[in-house]
């Protein structure tokens, strides 16, 4: 986020955003390279919002999210 004040990191309130949402473009950027160059990547999607809750706890906790 550019903003800090506008972040939202509440995992729920990330979900209800996205469903209320007909896009959303997903935002990545790779860490720093041997040449302190970022890969930045913005991508529209129109898909729908799919979760199973094992796989995503699984995914959660190798992150390091409560």
């Amino acid at each position: 986020m550019r903003r800090k004040g506008r972040e939202i990191t509440d995992f729920q309130e990330i979900l209800e955003v996205m469903k209320r949402c007909r896009v959303c473009h997903v935002g990545f950027h790779s860490e720093e390279t041997e040449n302190y160059h970022f890969h930045r990547e913005v991508v529209p999607c129109t898909a729908v919002l799919r979760l199973k809750v094992e796989s995503l706890s699984a995914r959660r906790r190798k992150v390091g999210l409560p």
